[in-house]
This record gives structure tokens, C-alpha cells and sequence, in this order.
């Protein structure tokens, strides 16, 4: 078959459809995933658990200052994450009861779970049918560490709601390549939605390389024209490759330095070294053997036995089916944090802890979450191989998948996603403490606390009760660095309490603190972990 004997005009309305979205799932399916979140946001917010992720508080902080700090404007959004998911938050947490109460994510994360149940439908139903569908959704739906990641401002549902969204799109221009269809909406689609996930987390970089290789294989392949493959290729890469090379222009702009968020101060890296550093991880986790065992104990203890092995059995039964329905390459995709997420731990880019590992805690363990979507669809492709027995087996693999998700709720420690957030916010209570005291002082004036100790700054900016235009961090640096150097005109200073131990370096304390004292200021409070220092007189 040649790109000669594909019919556009037909293509055409497919592709329209495809991008007003009423081909994607039926609004029941959308329904489903409404009531799945407004059940786990209930659920959620009754507990407080929402933000209870140091990198929760921070990614709303980070929206915030946007709109709202001593020096607004985009370099608020710094360079340790990537900006797309700070950006979407911003029109919600620029209104501030809606920020103080922690729904801005959740809010955000309602938006993402519709898309990403609407492309596992559609992946599931390029497989075999509405049956195939729906078990991509409910396998999706019923795990509650996926749930609670989709009510809290994190960056794991963005990239997995245009993961989902990317995948669908790429299967069905393949599907249309076997059909002698061209869909052209349903490239443009992938290539945004590609691009979306490289702005989100960067596993959509390799989400990326993967979706085009996909494309490219799948041109050669059903097309049989190398110059018509390279050509599709090349127009679905020039968006995420055109993102991408705008976070690399952004690093350069304002950190001097385009790979700022590969090998900055404040990168993944450099936090790894300070873990080791801090005698919290050995060197040890960077070896081969040991990056796979702890990643793959994350996607167990994170996603259950059952979604594994039904996922297994699933990519066996795509592999077989791919040279007549290429639709299943969408599992190709999907795998991009199953490739991603070991070459960065491996590198010492990220770093895991997981129950198994004995009392070391647990750190990072939502890493697990990645192959969700790539799992949910597997188990359609389990599915759609029953053929004319689809809705049994539909039924079967839900119920098992389900009674998998319940049992990750009866856990001792819960939900092991959950768990980790509830364990980060036990050991952020001396600095809630500090914020409270500082709520409850009279008095306005200028704070000055290093924005790099996390969560204490996160902490103090949302609950010490003042305009985050009095706050004073390296993140407004002529102001920081006039506090550093001449702090009589800021009236409470923040440090970690000398007998803490601190992971990261508090650049305030080393440069303020001499014997304990801060010239020009008095102890006002201190907990042990944390310290505030009063400016002396009016």
C-alpha cells in the first residue's frame, strides 16, 4: 500500500471528530471518571491529605509567585520542574481562598483524569471494541495510589492524562495507515499532546523519542514509502522537539545555563548527592541490579501483583496481534517510564526508597505509578484476545483488577502513595508549628527564609499567615542578597535550629548565624528543628 491510496476526504471527517472529541470515549466513560474523583477527593480532603507531599506545596508555590511575590513573573517557575503543570495551576491559585484551601489541584487534576480515561477508552476500543475500553478505564479508575495522585497538584496525572492522550492519537493513525486512511487530526493531536507530556515531566521526552519511532516504523511498514515515513516522522516531532527546545532556551535565559535543571544547584542530581552525602541512601542504589530491583518493587508495591501479571499476559498477547492491528503499539508508548525511569535512577537523577527495603523509609515510590496507563491497556488487550467472549472476560479482569485495588485500601500503612505523603507531613510538623506560632504573631514585615529548604519554605509561605509579597528568597535575588548581606530590615528570620539535621544546606543560617545569634535580632521561637529570629526594637 502506498500514501497514494490512502483516502483523505474520509480521513478528514475521522480526524475532525477525533480533535472535537466526541470519538474518543462516550460521556459515560467521562461520567465514570468524574465520580471516581469526586470520590477520592472527598475521600482526600475529609482526611487533609492533599498537600501532604513537600512537592505538592511547592508546585502550587511555584504558581503562585508567578502572580504574586517580591519579583512576579515566569522565572517563579524555576528549573526543577518542568512549567506546564505550575502553569495550568496558576489561574486557580492566583484567587486566593482557593489557594490557601488546597483545591487547585485537585481542581487541575479533574481536567487531566478526563483526558487520560478518555484515551485508554480509545486505545481499548482500537483493540476490540466498547468491552476492551472500559477495562482500560476501570483498570485505570480502580487503583487508589493512582487516584490520590489525580487529587493533588503533582505532575504525574499531567503526564499521564497526555501520555494517554498521545498514545490514543498515534494508534489511531496507525490504525488508519492499516485502513488506508490518513488522519491528520490524529497526528496533530499526538505531536500536542507529545509536546504537552515533554512540559510536564521528562519522561514525555521519552514518551516522544517513543511515539515517533512508533510513527516511523508504522509509516515504513503500511506505507512502504521511506520518504513518506520520514515525512510524518519529522511533522510529529517539530512540536515536542520545538518544547523542548524552548525549556532549554528558558534555563538559558534566566539560569545562564540551558541544562540549569539537568546539573543546577538545585537539580534532582544534586539532591541525590546530598542524600548520600547525608548517609540517608548509599552509593550502592546507583547499580544496575539495584535500580531495577528497587524501580520494579515501586511498580509492585505502587500497582499491585494482579495489574503486573494481567499486564504481562497482555503486551504477549499485543506483541502477537501487532502486524495485522497496529493499533497495539499504543503499549510502546505508554512503556516510556518503564525506559525513562531506570537510565535517571541509574544515573543518579532520581532515587527511590521502597517498603522492602527495610527501615530506610519510603521516598519517591509514586515513581511507581508510571506504567499505569501502559498496564490499564494491557489489560484490554487481554480483552479484546477473547474475541466474541469480550464482555465475560471485560468482567473478569475488572473484577480481579478491583478487588486488587481494594486490598492496596486495607493495607497497614495504606495506600503505599498515600503513605508517603502522610510520612513527608509528619516530618514537616515542626515546620507547620513554626508557621502557626508565626501566624499568630502582631505585626507585619518582611521574612526572610531560604527557599531551597523543603518543605520549611513551602510551609511557611502557606501557613505563616502573610502576604507571600513579605517573604524574601533567593527567588527574588536583589532582595535576597541585600537580606543576606544587611538584615536589619527584615523583621523575622526563619532558619533550620542548630541541632537539626538538615539535608540541604539552610544559606540563610551559614550566613546570618554567629553563636547562635543573629545581630540585630532576638530568639523568638524554636522548636529544635526550626528557629525564628525577631528583629530587636520597632
Amino acid at each position: 500500500m502506498t500514501a497514494a491510496t490512502l483516502a483523505p476526504a474520509a480521513s478528514r471527517a475521522r480526524s475532525r471528530r477525533i480533535i472535537l472529541g466526541d470519538s474518543w470515549a462516550p460521556a459515560p466513560v467521562h461520567l465514570a471518571g468524574a465520580v471516581a474523583w469526586l470520590g477520592a477527593s472527598a475521600v482526600v480532603f475529609q482526611a487533609g491529605i492533599g498537600r501532604d507531599y513537600g512537592d505538592a506545596l511547592a508546585h502550587e508555590l511555584l504558581a503562585r509567585r508567578v502572580v504574586d511575590s517580591l519579583a512576579p513573573g515566569l522565572a517563579q517557575l524555576g528549573t526543577v520542574w518542568l512549567p506546564l503543570p505550575s502553569l495550568l495551576l496558576i489561574p486557580l491559585v492566583a484567587i486566593e481562598p482557593v489557594w490557601r484551601s488546597g483545591i487547585a489541584g485537585a481542581l487541575v487534576g479533574l481536567l487531566y483524569l478526563q483526558l487520560a480515561v478518555a484515551g485508554l477508552y480509545r486505545i481499548g476500543w482500537l483493540f476490540g471494541g466498547a468491552a476492551a475500553g472500559w477495562t482500560a478505564v476501570l483498570a485505570f479508575l480502580v487503583n487508589p495510589n493512582v487516584l490520590y495522585l489525580f487529587t493533588a497538584p503533582m505532575t504525574e496525572p499531567a503526564f499521564l492524562a497526555f501520555a494517554c492522550v498521545c498514545a490514543a492519537a498515534t494508534a489511531h493513525v496507525l490504525d488508519g495507515f492499516a485502513r488506508g486512511e490518513a488522519r491528520h487530526g490524529s497526528m496533530m493531536t499526538a505531536s500536542l499532546a507529545a509536546a504537552a507530556a515533554v512540559l510536564s515531566r521528562y519522561e514525555g521526552w521519552m514518551l516522544a523519542a517513543l511515539a515517533a519511532v512508533v510513527l516511523f516504523l508504522g509509516s515504513l511498514i503500511w506505507l512502504r514509502q521511506r520518504v513518506a515515513a520520514e515525512a510524518i516522522t519529522i511533522g510529529f516531532s517539530l512540536t515536542p522537539a520545538a518544547a523542548a527546545g524552548l525549556w532549554l532556551l528558558y534555563n538559558l535565559l534566566i539560569f545562564d545555563d540551558p541544562l540549569a535543571f539537568l546539573r543546577g544547584e538545585h537539580s534532582a542530581a544534586v539532591q541525590t548527592r546530598g542524600l548520600m552525602a547525608a548517609g540517608v541512601i548509599g552509593a550502592d542504589v546507583l547499580d544496575p541490579s539495584r535500580v531495577m530491583l528497587n524501580y520494579g518493587q515501586s511498580i509492585l508495591e505502587v500497582l499491585g501483583p494482579v495489574p503486573m501479571v494481567v499486564g504481562i499476559l497482555g503486551v504477549f498477547f499485543a506483541a502477537w496481534r501487532v502486524p495485522k492491528h497496529p493499533a497495539f503499539t499504543a503499549l510502546v508508548v505508554l512503556a516510556s517510564p518503564l525506559v525513562f525511569s531506570p537510565l535517571a535512577l541509574g544515573l543518579g537523577n532520581a532515587v527511590i526508597l521502597t517498603r522492602a527495603m527495610g527501615s530506610e523509609g519510603i521516598f519517591n515510590i509514586r515513581y511507581g505509578v508510571g506504567p499505569s496507563a501502559m498496564l490499564a491497556v494491557a489489560a484490554a488487550a487481554v480483552v479484546a484476545q477473547a474475541g466474541v467472549r469480550a464482555k465475560p472476560a471485560a468482567v473478569a479482569v475488572c473484577a480481579a483488577l478491583a478487588i486488587s485495588g481494594a486490598a492496596l485500601l486495607v493495607d497497614p500503612m495504606r495506600p503505599v502513595v498515600v503513605a508517603e505523603g502522610i510520612l513527608q507531613r509528619r516530618a514537616a510538623e515542626p515546620a507547620y508549628e513554626a508557621a502557626r506560632w508565626l501566624r499568630d504573631q502582631p505585626g507585619a514585615g518582611l521574612i526572610l527564609v531560604d527557599d531551597a529548604i523543603e518543605p520549611l519554605a513551602q510551609v511557611m509561605a502557606l501557613e505563616g499567615g502573610r502576604p507571600l509579597a513579605q517573604f524574601v528568597g533567593s527567588f527574588a535575588p536583589v532582595h535576597w542578597t541585600h537580606a543576606l548581606e544587611e538584615p536589619r530590615d527584615i523583621s523575622w528570620i526563619v532558619v533550620v535550629a542548630e541541632r537539626a539535621r538538615a539535608r540541604t544546606p539552610d544559606r540563610v543560617g551559614e550566613a546570618l548565624l554567629r553563636a547562635g545569634q543573629i545581630q540585630g535580632h532576638f530568639r523568638a521561637f524554636d522548636n529544635g528543628q526550626v528557629a525564628i529570629f525577631r528583629r530587636e526594637g520597632p
